[in-house]
């Protein structure tokens, strides 16, 4: 018996055969039912919602070490007694019990939609606890489980002290009316915490970790003055004005703040976030940052002092017109950024994003680049600067006539171009991609390809593709030698009547199923 328990004891022999089977193994015999009832495997076995009262019962009575996990519905019977011994439990529109002291031993809890819960305080072992529009929970009650350590409220505009939860690491509270749920927050070994449409105070989160605030407000109003002690500070659609009180977080996320002007105090920061920023103008304090999202700040013209910035996405940026400073940029994003005639100097871009840049025109060599993403961008009619790419993504070039500088690539996506008729450059790449390309009609030159996606090609015949391991085939009516197609190609649409039949007879028996 030692001997078989050092084997079935590991986790990674029960995450190998997954816990359904490796609990099938009892069947074998006594002696490995005995082994496998007296070991704690830590995955948690999650029993569908369907499962029958008894039936959950009973699961949980001859495997009482293995940590079950249930979702009871409002259509079972309420026995909270029969779930005791669960590891979590989650109630959706349960509004038959007011309170759960038979669930003392559970340690995760979900409850939504519980009309009649009333009294939290029996749920003594819980560790994580979910509270969804549950309105007459009490705070008194919630107060009792100072063992609690992660909370996640919402919607319960009646919870506002958490003051006596000490022992919370990770708080999120969503509230549904804005700035009137005004919550007390006492945790001093809080890491995370998300508010939303609450009000707080900034001396009870100023020492957390990671804080998310979004359309949030904080009621003292010295909050600006203080030391922030975070390490990540995210405050979506605020109407903050001075950070300066941020200078020593590490990632600051400002999403949404329109009233915003001055970002100079987030000169050192490493990571910042400036989405929809619109009162920005002058990003130059910013030079030392390592990563910048700038989307949709358009009254930003200048950002050549962002050479040295690693990360940099200027989507939206539309006033724009010179990119060359960004020298040492090595992930890109220019999407919208409308008025770029070129993108000559990018010397160290490895990951490149291009989509809306209608007067746009590759003249320089992008062999550097290790990854390109361009959309819609229209003038776009030569790929010679595209050559040497590994990873390339097409969409809407509609003057793109030949892809033969693709010949190199092992990852290429093309996607509405019209004009394309010759893919036998793509035949040495690994994953090839074809939407919507309507002068497609030969796709043979594909079958040394490892994976193939094509969907809307009016291709002649399925010759070649046989020899594709990983074909999927969407929509594409018409083409002959279907016969000719692998069992395991995924095909949908392809006007064969064998396949329709198919298709046909697997639907009438999903039907049925239902």
């Amino acid at each position: 018996m030692h001997a078989l328990a050092q084997i079935l004891w590991h986790d990674e022999f029960a995450q190998a055969l997954g816990i359904v089977d490796y609990l099938l193994l009892s069947s074998l015999s006594r002696e490995v039912r005995d082994c496998l009832r007296s070991l704690y495997p830590t995955e948690v076995v999650s029993l569908s919602q369907l499962t029958p009262m008894e039936i959950v019962g009973h699961l949980q009575t001859s495997w009482p070490n293995i940590r079950f996990s249930f979702h009871s519905t409002v259509r079972q019977p309420q026995d909270l007694a029969a779930l005791a011994s669960f590891y979590a439990l989650s109630f959706t529109r349960n509004h038959s019990f007011t309170q759960v002291c038979e669930l003392r031993r559970v340690h995760t809890v979900c409850f939504d939609s519980c009309d009649g819960l009333q009294d939290v305080s029996g749920l003594t072992s819980v560790r994580d606890l979910k509270l969804k529009m549950c309105p007459k929970a009490s705070n008194a009650s919630l107060a009792t489980l100072t063992q609690l350590e992660r909370l996640e409220i919402y919607r319960c505009v009646q919870l506002t002290d958490l003051s006596a939860l000490t022992s919370l690491k990770n708080l999120v509270v969503e509230s549904s009316n804005q700035y009137t749920t005004a919550m007390r927050i006492q945790a001093p070994n809080l890491s995370f915490c998300r508010l939303v449409l609450v009000a707080y105070s900034h001396r009870e989160v100023a020492h957390v970790a990671h804080l998310e605030l979004v359309n949030a407000r904080a009621i003292d109003q010295e909050a600006s003055a203080m030391t922030a002690q975070h390490s990540r500070f995210v405050c979506h659609q605020s109407r903050l004005t001075d950070v300066t009180w941020l200078h020593g977080v590490q990632a600051v996320d400002l999403t949404g703040s329109w009233c915003l002007h001055d970002i100079s105090p987030l000169r050192n920061v490493f990571d910042v976030n400036l989405t929809g920023c619109s009162a920005v103008v002058d990003v130059s304090p910013l030079r030392h940052v390592t990563k910048l999202n700038l989307t949709h700040c358009f009254r930003v013209t200048d950002v050549s002092a962002l050479s040295h910035v690693r990360e940099l996405n200027l989507t939206g940026c539309w006033n724009i017109r010179d990119v060359s400073a960004l020298t040492h940029v090595e992930k890109l994003d220019l999407t919208g950024v409308g008025k770029l005639e070129s993108i000559d100097g990018l010397e160290h871009v490895r990951d490149l994003s291009l989509a809306g840049n209608r007067f746009l025109k590759l003249r320089a060599s992008l062999a550097h680049v290790e990854r390109l993403d361009m959309k819609d961008c229209i003038q776009v009619d030569d790929l010679e600067a595209l050559r040497g790419i590994p990873s390339v993504t097409i969409d809407g070039c509609r003057q793109v006539r030949s892809i033969e500088p693709l010949a190199s690539a092992k990852n290429v996506e093309l996607v509405h171009l019209p004009l394309i008729s010759d893919i036998t450059p793509l035949a040495r790449a690994s994953k090839v991609r074809l939407l919507h390309c309507a002068s497609i009609q030969d796709v043979g030159g594909l079958s040394q390809v490892d994976v193939v996606y094509l969907e809307r090609i009016p291709f002649r015949s399925a010759r070649g593709l046989h020899k594709v391991p990983h074909l999927t085939i969407h929509n594409c009516w018409g083409f002959q030698d279907c016969a000719m197609l692998p069992s395991n190609v995924k095909l949908n649409g392809c006007g064969c009547p064998n396949h329709e039949k198919k298709m046909n007879q697997v639907s009438v028996n999903y039907k049925l199923v239902k």
